[in-house]
């Protein structure tokens, strides 16, 4: 399920799949408008096909899916907060890619550290 806010980032992540030669139904791509977000989640969820559930955003909308994934007696694995996973290749200049991963995870917070504060 793709995230209303930037589909386009899983269309992109479904797309490389295909690409690799996935076979159609290992990887599927869902999108949906905002204000269905709550009942396609449900609808997922409680599938009887669907096994576990992986979920990265807010943590009042994580604490949500964590509850419905409970009362599933689904799996779920929740990265919540804006700390997301960053991929950093051994070409990259570091320096740079650190900046860039720390402004990611503080995009939304007054007062964000000016460049070079923290790395």
């Amino acid at each position: 399920k793709d995230s209303e806010l930037s589909p386009r980032t899983h269309y992109f992540i479904a797309k490389l799949f295909q690409e690799a030669g996935f076979p159609a139904g290992v990887v599927n791509f869902i999108t949906h408008r905002a204000e269905d977000a709550a009942e396609c989640f449900d609808t997922l969820i409680n599938h009887n096909a669907v096994r576990k559930c992986n979920f990265t955003g807010s943590t009042a909308v994580g604490r949500a899916i964590a509850a419905k994934a409970g009362a599933a007696l689904k799996p779920v694995l929740l990265e919540l907060g804006g700390k997301n996973f960053a991929v950093v290749l051994e070409d990259a200049d570091l320096d740079k890619a650190c900046q860039k991963i720390l402004e990611g995870a503080f995009l939304n917070v007054r007062n964000f550290p000016r460049p070079g504060f923290l790395c």
